[in-house]
């Protein structure tokens, strides 16, 4: 079945109608988190093993993520993306810190800093990054450091870019509220 979800969704991503577009971003997020949920939880509710279905998803329905991400899409759906991205970090914080993930969060940095992209696309996915970098994390069993993790995978300037965003923007960000 995650077969055939992961296609309708891919599809609705793909499709020329924007509202349906709008509903493939906003989709990709619970299928992502689905996909990614611990398989089994120790006593202390640990995940053991995360889902082996995770990377192969991420991998197919990337390309029509990115395809989404290209500064001249809509706005409506750029803002519906930044809630499916954010809405996919529900079980697995770390699901884009992999070689299959880097292109969405560079393509988040882009949509983020871009005088191209309406204000709004822009803080919506200052949004994004806060939370998958993990800026304002006060967890105690979170203590990840996401700039970290980003910059170990980064290429080129996007590193440079990321850290410049993160000291100017993100780190002033108090909370992304009902998204969490």
């Amino acid at each position: 079945i995650v077969n055939e979800v992961t296609k309708l969704v891919k599809d609705a991503l793909l499709d020329e109608d924007a509202a349906v577009r709008r509903t493939g971003c906003l989709a990709v997020g619970p299928l992502l988190s689905l996909v990614s949920r611990p398989l089994h939880l120790t006593a202390d509710a640990s995940p053991q093993k995360a889902s082996s279905l995770s990377l192969p998803t991420l991998k197919e329905v990337r390309s029509a993520v990115l395809k989404r991400m290209r500064t001249g899409e809509e706005e409506e759906v750029h803002i519906a993306l930044a809630i499916g991205l954010m809405a996919a970090m529900k079980n697995d914080k770390r699901i884009f810190f992999c070689k299959a993930g880097l292109p969405i969060l560079d393509g988040a940095l882009v949509l983020s800093v871009s005088p191209l992209c309406a204000v709004d696309v822009q803080k919506m996915f200052h949004g994004f990054l806060w939370l998958a970098l993990a800026v304002g994390e006060t967890d105690e069993d979170d203590e990840r450091d996401g700039l970290g993790e980003y910059m170990k995978l980064a290429h080129g300037e996007n590193g440079r870019i990321m850290m410049s965003l993160v000291s100017k923007t993100l780190s002033s960000i108090e909370c992304v509220k009902g998204l969490q």
